[in-house]
């Protein structure tokens, strides 16, 4: 739904000018595109897949190392409790102890014994709508006899693999519509999940003995990243267009609702998605919906300002949201997506979808309320919190709202709070005693500024200042430390524990959305403790 509801947006008709930009970048991009060598696998890649993913550097050892080191402690403590309360079998035990005794010991020496490799790349790719994942190995006969000693010792029978040119593998019957299929090559291991015809018919494809005509090159991958700021720590893409067409295939789809689909998809023809970042201190990634020509522009004039809003770069706050727009033109493109959703909904007789867009389509049809017209967004800063047993008792931060004309807002401001005088003279003004937290208000011609806690008035005042600039659409910051032990405060037992001790592997966490001259751009960051 989320991938349909972007495509109808971007198959809106092109009538708005482009925006001046996309936005401020927040701190989530790749300074560099950095070392990006070839990924052999691609030659098993066939051009035509639907959707690929591939790593042309190895996984961090370093990384491997924290996060088992972090994640270990809290799975066996988990564990300890869960056999207290309800033991299972000997055998079951077995392997859960085994698994982490092995994440404990792990180290790349350990690695390369059991025969994986600490270079190891990989590819996920697509042989019609069904995945594949090839991984390379150092030594596939160590690592068939790391399965084949796993199975002994946990009492499981192994059922003698199907050899050939040097490969084993297995078909097991997973559902009567789907198989695995798994392969240890000298060199690479494959899995594969697929419908057993379609395993068989592509068996000397899956083994490797036959390469597709033409294949995905390390350049096609390489050229996306620079693109869009990936780095070779992984990148990929989903073909909507063929995804498309497959979903409808598989269902069974009928001819008006196939040309539905493709009608939509052919206006946002592909989904990338990468990395740019993972390091013993960050992960960082991001997705971009790519926009076709004819709509783009279209897509850019959602985009609006914001003043002020570069000065939460430099900010470590506890929590902060920050939205910006085109409020009259999303309302007009609105409208035209809940309309490409309900011819797509009626072509292919999906009577949900239907009647789940038709409020929507209703709404936007309606002219905004005049105290909204022509709001620009705002922000939110928190940079402390106390919580109380119902809730938040105080708060540190500050905020805005911005528009083109205060007037009517403060006019239903007086309506509502008579006794609450506020003048757009830019001045601090006290909160009403009803408030339920300390703090002052100042306002202008063209902002509402928002101080709460120490300093409160000073916050409000200087949340008026600052020069307008683009702004991304949406800007989400959240420091999981901070925040999970106030939210987890009062909370006890097992599962709370377990979720203080994850949520001190993060620190700050940044999402952004954003349209520019690809089309819609999500970016995200964590950073790691």
């Amino acid at each position: 739904m989320t991938v349909l509801g972007l495509a109808a947006l971007a198959a809106c008709e092109n009538t708005s000018a482009v925006s001046a930009g996309g936005g401020p970048q927040f701190p989530s991009r790749a300074a560099a595109l950095g070392e990006f060598p070839d990924n052999p696998l691609l030659a098993f890649v066939p051009a035509e897949t639907p959707y690929a993913f591939a790593t042309f550097k190895p996984l961090p050892i370093d990384v491997i190392r924290k996060t088992t080191g972090m994640i270990g402690p809290i799975w066996r403590r988990a564990f300890a409790a869960s056999m207290a309360q309800a033991p299972d079998s000997a055998d079951q035990r077995r392997v859960v102890e085994d698994i982490l005794d092995a994440l404990d010991t792990l180290d790349v020496k350990r690695f390369e014994e059991y025969g994986f490799s600490a270079k190891a790349r990989f590819a996920v790719y697509g042989i019609g709508a069904y995945p594949v994942v090839r991984i390379e190995l150092s030594n596939g006969d160590r690592v068939f006899d790391l399965v084949r000693r796993a199975a002994e010792r946990w009492n499981e029978q192994l059922r003698p693999p199907t050899e050939r040119a040097g490969r084993r593998y297995w078909i097991i019957d997973l559902l009567p519509a789907a198989g695995l299929f798994l392969a240890i090559a000298p060199k690479e291991a494959v899995l594969a999940i697929a419908p057993r015809s379609v395993i068989d018919g592509s068996l000397p494809a899956l083994l490797g003995e036959r390469r597709p005509a033409s294949s995905m090159t390390t350049a096609q991958f390489r050229a996306l990243a620079e693109r869009d700021g990936f780095t070779g720590q992984g990148v990929g893409f989903v073909d909507l267009a063929r995804v498309g067409a497959l979903v409808a295939n598989v269902a069974g789809a009928a001819p008006d609702c196939r040309a539905a689909v493709a009608a939509i998809t052919k206006h946002a023809p592909r989904l990338a998605v990468g990395y740019d970042e993972l390091t013993v201190h960050r992960l960082a990634f991001g997705m971009v919906l790519e926009l076709a020509p004819e709509v783009l522009a279209d897509a850019r004039g959602l985009a609006g300002s914001l003043a002020g809003l570069d000065g939460l770069l430099g900010l470590k706050p506890a929590i902060a949201v920050a939205v910006a727009g085109n409020l009259e033109h999303g309302r007009t493109v609105l409208g035209r997506a809940a309309g490409a959703l309900q011819d797509l909904g009626r072509r292919c007789e999906m009577s949900s979808l239907v009647d789940g867009v038709t409020d929507l389509a209703a709404a936007a049809a309606r002219p905004l309320p005049p105290v909204v017209a022509g709001l620009h967004g705002g922000f939110l800063v928190v940079n402390n919190l106390k919580m109380g047993a119902h809730g938040p008792e105080a708060i540190d931060g500050f905020g805005s709202v911005q528009l083109d004309h205060t007037g009517e807002l403060l006019k239903l401001a007086r309506g509502a709070m008579p006794e609450f005088e506020v003048k757009a003279d830019g001045k601090a003004r006290p909160l009403p005693p009803a408030s339920p937290f300390s703090g002052h208000v100042a306002v202008n011609e063209r902002a509402i500024g928002l101080g709460l806690g120490a300093n409160s008035a000073t916050t409000a005042a200087g949340a008026l200042q600052g020069r307008a600039g683009p702004a991304p659409l949406a800007l989400f910051m959240f420091d999981y430390s901070r925040m999970g032990d106030l939210l987890l405060a009062s909370e006890r037992g097992l599962e709370a524990d377990t979720m203080r001790e994850i949520i001190k592997v993060f620190g700050l966490a940044t999402f952004q959305l954003l349209v520019d001259a690809r089309g819609v751009v999500m970016w995200g960051a964590f950073e790691l403790r």
